[in-house]
């Protein structure tokens, strides 16, 4: 008798868990070649209507997740800069379901798609003057790079220059000159120092961002977006370039190329430029897009908490959610 009463409470328990229990529904994206797409698409909830609920963001996997639904039909939505919106079709949660699982296939756009091709036969950064250095010019360009990571500027000076007195076309060391002597605050040779890297070796990335960051201390923001421009032609996978070339054009109120800019920089997975987010969201607001700016405003505040811009994020954030989604503040 009595394990048929703890039988039926147990039965009961878990009829009444089910009946109040939400479901987690997990988001799967993928490219219409069924590989992941990149790390933060935006993926948007809606309900059955096509009335925003909620929105989160694609893992390196392509997955996404939401929690605590509760019974009803959705709809999923996917954007991103780099690919083509999609719709889900409508689907239904029903009461007592623990999980429920969406794929979405996605298009690139022609350019996403052609530097997903790229990928795998990414250009090569150093040109041919860098593969005929001699090895004694090598060695002492070297032996600069170790100085330099002890902070022993004189003998890394020493070492870089006598690598380019080895082979005066050198145009790594000259690279590497430079941001010696930019860390040393010697801007003017420092500049030099690029210049002759860049006319050695016009394709060579490092060389064309840090001279596009002194023409920017110039004033002179044309020419560091026409630097910048060689830089991600020459290395579509170069984060920093991306980064860098999205505050210049924002500074000069180019906003719709900005935030493209921009939102180039995290699929290349390197979250060191966080600040990107924070350029894309300003550019988006330039433009009124606010559902855009609200995603990488979150994005922002996800990957950089701490930033000294993270306090303006949140207000921006904010009063955007509130103009938006008064609904949700209520």
């Amino acid at each position: 008798m009595l394990r048929r009463v703890l039988l039926f409470l147990l039965v009961a328990a878990a009829l009444a868990a089910a009946q109040t229990s939400t479901t987690t529904l997990r988001v799967k994206v993928l490219t219409a070649d069924s590989r992941p797409v990149h790390l933060h698409a935006q993926v948007d909830l809606l309900n059955g209507a096509g009335l925003f609920l909620r929105q989160a963001f694609t893992d390196d996997n392509g997955n996404a997740e939401f929690a605590d639904l509760d019974p009803g039909t959705y709809r999923l939505r996917v954007t991103d800069a780099l690919v083509e919106e999609n719709m889900s079709d409508v689907f239904a949660i029903s009461r007592g379901q623990l999980m429920e699982s969406q794929l979405l296939t996605v298009r690139l756009k022609a350019q996403a798609a052609a530097e997903l091709r790229r990928q795998d036969e990414r250009q090569a950064t150093i040109s041919a003057l860098e593969l005929n250095v001699p090895g004694s010019a090598k060695k002492e360009f070297q032996k600069g790079v170790e100085a330099m990571g002890k902070n022993d500027f004189e003998r890394a000076e020493k070492s870089f220059r006598r690598a380019l007195e080895l082979y005066p076309q050198y145009a790594m060391a000259w690279n590497h000159l430079g941001v010696l002597y930019m860390q040393q605050g010697k801007a003017g040779p420092g500049a030099e120092a690029f210049e002759k890297a860049v006319a050695l070796n016009d394709r060579y990335p490092s060389a064309l961002v840090n001279l596009a960051k002194v023409r920017m201390e110039q004033r002179k923001a044309a020419e560091a977006e026409q630097l910048l421009q060689k830089a991600v032609a020459a290395d579509p996978r170069n984060a920093e370039a991306y980064a860098v070339l999205a505050s210049v054009q924002y500074t000069r109120k180019e906003y719709a190329a900005a935030a493209e800019s921009a939102t180039r920089v995290h699929p290349l997975g390197d979250e060191q430029f966080a600040v990107a987010h924070w350029v894309a969201a300003r550019s988006y607001e330039e433009q009124q897009k606010d559902a855009e700016a609200i995603a990488e405003y979150t994005i922002f505040l996800k990957e950089a908490p701490a930033s000294a811009l993270a306090e303006k994020a949140r207000a921006a954030l904010k009063k955007l959610r509130d103009a938006n989604y008064p609904s949700e503040n209520r």
